[in-house]
């Protein structure tokens, strides 16, 4: 399989990522990830991209993975958004393709299970429209391009700067490769959820506590008095974003105990 980590080391400054999160850092630490597990997993690897390198054209990764016949074209993102408020993880495939959507469709069902952010489903590309991406159009074989999360949503950052968020999504892209094969996936180590500690875990102790997308932001859900819920991260010493269920967000500390 060709593996390609997105952009290179010139790409931020200026304009691929932001303050904090360059995204070829993301996307480099996840296909590094990735390359390792493809090859526990028995599969050649191809790097088109260079890891935490500089930039390859885009004709130079297509050609190099036609010419090498790989069976596979993985290319991997982090995504940005002009709303600070749209989060969520997605992937695109070439439209005619039948098998590029069979693959897609394995990899949502996957990162719905394993990413933590929230799905948003998968595009088949197409001329003449923004989702008309040269790695898709021009490749010989199955391709996927993975946008894993948004780097201008808060929530979306904290997870893609998350060693755990960015082994998973290694995870995803080669569990689906795997089973878009009919191989048995091998994990590197099987990991067990580490319990929650009694400081990570926190209950409500107001009759109703908004959870918001920011700071002061829009509210997208409440928590009712007693509901137990898992710090992620203390944000600001009183805005912490913490998790119940499906819910994530930031909430005012001063109402957990």
């Amino acid at each position: 399989m060709a593996l390609d980590a997105g952009h290179g080391v010139d790409t931020y400054p200026p304009n691929k990522g932001v303050p904090g999160l360059p995204e070829f850092a993301f996307n480099s630490a996840v296909v590094g990830m990735a390359k390792e597990l493809a090859e526990h997993n028995g599969f050649k690897v191809v790097l088109v991209q260079p890891l935490n390198g500089k930039e390859v054209p885009l004709s130079h990764r297509v050609e190099t993975a036609n010419a090498e016949k790989v069976d596979l074209y993985l290319s991997t993102h982090a995504d940005a958004s002009g709303n600070a408020g749209v989060r969520g993880h997605w992937s695109f495939y070439w439209g005619t393709s039948a098998n590029s959507k069979k693959f897609a469709e394995i990899w949502k069902k996957n990162a719905k299970e394993l990413l933590e952010n929230p799905s948003r489903g998968i595009i088949g590309s197409q001329l003449n429209h923004w989702t008309n991406f040269y790695v898709l159009r021009a490749t010989n074989m199955p391709a996927n391009l993975s946008e894993n999360g948004f780097m201008t949503n808060p929530l979306d950052k904290e997870l893609l700067l998350s060693s755990a968020f960015r082994k998973n999504a290694a995870r995803a892209q080669i569990k689906t490769a795997c089973e878009f094969f009919g191989l048995p996936f091998k994990d590197l180590h099987q990991e067990k959820k580490e319990e929650q500690t009694l400081e990570d875990r926190h209950e409500v102790i107001t009759e109703s506590l908004n959870v918001r997308n920011d700071v002061m932001g829009t509210i997208i859900g409440k928590f009712k008095a007693g509901y137990k819920v898992d710090k992620l991260f203390d944000f600001d010493g009183t805005w912490w974003v913490v998790r119940r269920g499906e819910l994530i967000g930031f909430v005012n500390s001063n109402f957990l105990k």
